[in-house]
């Protein structure tokens, strides 16, 4: 029969080591995520939209600069179809989204589909760093105050905006992903296949 002792410090032990190896999956450092973006959580499968802003409105105005410096406007986007994509550096399912938005600029860029991703990290190191990473073949643009998010309804990252060529919102997504692209895919097809009404 073991000794109590032996006992006691065997299951200390094995305690030991299953914390060593469990805790860690928990207890990984969060993302720096402070300021305004506290307010956009990350989407979730269940929530079918992550922005409010309604389908056939005119969409708001966006005058942010880009990744050089210069301002990137919707306005310059006039007669194109558009999917304003809001993204940051701390939610996970961007890294995702980028290679499918890659993907979808390159098939339809000659038909007239733009995409615009609209960064909403705080700190613009933070989004450089990502984007080093992960990088995206399509127009950038920057909005450390996120008000471009807030005239959008944007409630959760990241999100998705599709306007027509009429400048009216057409949908909201929220990430895309693999299991979402034919959704948005079949979307910007049909807005393509759409006269332009301004």
């Amino acid at each position: 029969m073991p000794c109590t002792v032996c006992v006691r410090t065997s299951i200390g032990r094995l305690a030991i080591l299953l914390g060593v190896l469990v805790v860690p999956a928990w207890s990984a450092p969060a993302p720096r995520v402070d300021g305004p973006q506290r307010t956009l959580p990350a989407a979730r499968d269940a929530v079918p939209a992550s922005a409010t802003i309604a389908v056939g409105t005119s969409a708001p105005k966006l005058d942010l600069p880009g990744r050089d410096g210069k301002p990137v406007t919707l306005a310059e986007f006039a007669g194109k179809v558009v999917y304003v994509y809001f993204w940051s550096s701390w939610t996970p399912t961007c890294q995702q989204d980028l290679p499918v938005l890659n993907g979808l600029q390159a098939r339809y860029a000659a038909q007239g589909l733009q995409i615009l991703g609209v960064g909403v990290d705080l700190h613009r190191e933070d989004a450089d760093s990502f984007l080093d990473d992960h990088p995206a073949e399509f127009v950038l643009a920057f909005d450390a105050s996120s008000k471009a998010p807030r005239d959008y309804g944007v409630v959760a990252m990241p999100a998705g905006v599709l306007i027509g060529r009429d400048g009216r919102v057409l949908q909201v997504l929220g990430g895309v992903k693999v299991d979402r692209q034919a959704e948005l895919e079949s979307s910007i097809q049909a807005a393509l296949k759409a006269p332009a009404t301004r």
